[in-house]
């Protein structure tokens, strides 16, 4: 729903206004962007703002710093994961249907659960679902900040390369 709303906007404002409103912050700005294109309710705020920001930085650039933001996201969403919710997630797992799917072969298997969470974190889609993928795997920490940030700069590069071409 949030894409929707967020893109709307866009469309009514226009692309123009929209970049000249997100022009001042800069690198900041897309750093900022960056941590927002992670969460479920701010992904589609982030998305604009890097689409906004695109023309003024070359494609790399904006993986390169989008990526870093998104990291820094993730990794406060894989501690919150690992800690927290630990126990919650234990007991959703006696329900036959939650059962049912992680029984699955796909999410039995380890390299298949780190290469959804990669898919996930690289894709347009808020990254909590991915995250809790490659939370499963026992990822230690140092190896997830590897994995997420490459599946965020992909996701990031493949957006504002998009927004480049057609912006």
């Amino acid at each position: 729903m949030s894409y929707i709303v967020v893109f709307g906007l866009f469309a009514v404002i226009g692309p123009q206004d929209v970049h000249h409103l997100v022009e001042p912050l800069g690198i900041g700005g897309i750093i900022v962007a960056g941590a927002l294109y992670t969460y479920g309710f701010t992904a589609s705020l982030g998305a604009v703002l890097l689409i906004a920001i695109a023309p003024d930085h070359s494609p790399f650039l904006m993986a390169f710093l989008g990526a870093l933001g998104a990291t820094a996201a993730d990794i406060t969403i894989f501690k919150f994961l690992k800690g927290n919710l630990r126990h919650e997630v234990l007991r959703i797992a006696r329900f036959k249907p939650v059962r049912f799917i992680l029984s699955s072969p796909i999410v039995k298997n380890r390299v298949a659960r780190t290469i959804l969470g990669f898919l996930v974190i690289a894709s347009p889609l808020p990254d909590e679902v991915g995250v809790a993928f490659l939370s499963m795997t026992r990822i230690s920490l140092s190896q997830f900040r590897l994995v997420t940030f490459a599946a965020n700069f992909v996701g990031v590069y493949a957006l504002t390369a998009l927004a480049n071409i057609v912006y």
